[in-house]
């Protein structure tokens, strides 16, 4: 029968173990607030902003977006910033740079806010944008023209505590009525 100083360092080392990550900086996001921005252009393009108020905890080296292409034809990043810093295209070596990957109909932007050697974030509050053009997203159906996109994505195992979309349609738009349907995943706090 093991003594009452074996018994308590088994409880401490078990209890160790389950705080571990917490003491040890386990990583932590909250999607404070995503604001999307789309212009439909004369050419039916359109263009968004999508800009991800953030908090981060932990060692993230970055963040990444993955679009797929269900509901257009492409999907090409313009650009991806961190509050006022424009990021550079072309490789996520150093802060303060971005990479596009294509694989099969999916694009992902990823993009490095933090160097390696670097402290790890303690509740880092920040705001990323990434701009990008969606082509042939207009379709007809019936009589009626069509755009089906998710631009609020429910791909996170991270909570999102608010999000908004705004839509600007051309200035040559009729007065017509306009149909909006939307699908609202379950929050997660």
């Amino acid at each position: 029968m093991p003594g009452p100083y074996r018994v308590a360092c088994a409880a401490l080392y078990a209890l160790l173990l389950c705080l571990a990550p917490a003491a040890w900086g386990a990583r932590t996001l909250i999607y404070d607030h995503i604001h999307v921005d789309m212009t439909l252009n004369a050419d039916t393009s359109i263009d968004v902003q999508e800009a991800l108020h953030v908090t981060m905890g932990g060692d993230w080296n970055g963040l990444y977006r993955d679009y797929g292409t269900i509901g257009c034809d492409g999907v090409e990043i313009l650009g991806v910033s961190e509050n006022e810093q424009v990021y550079r295209a072309g490789g996520i070596g150093k802060k303060g740079g971005y990479v596009v990957e294509r694989k099969g109909s999916n694009v992902k932007a990823r993009w490095r806010s933090r160097n390696v050697k670097d402290p790890p974030y303690k509740q880092h509050g920040t705001s990323f944008t990434v701009s990008y053009r969606l082509t042939g997203a207009i379709g007809q159906y019936r009589d009626r023209d069509v755009f089906y996109w998710k631009p609020i994505f429910s791909d996170r195992q991270y909570a999102v505590r608010h999000a908004s979309v705004d839509l600007v349609m051309p200035a040559a738009t009729e007065n017509k009525a306009v149909t909006f349907y939307s699908e609202v995943a379950q929050a997660k706090w």
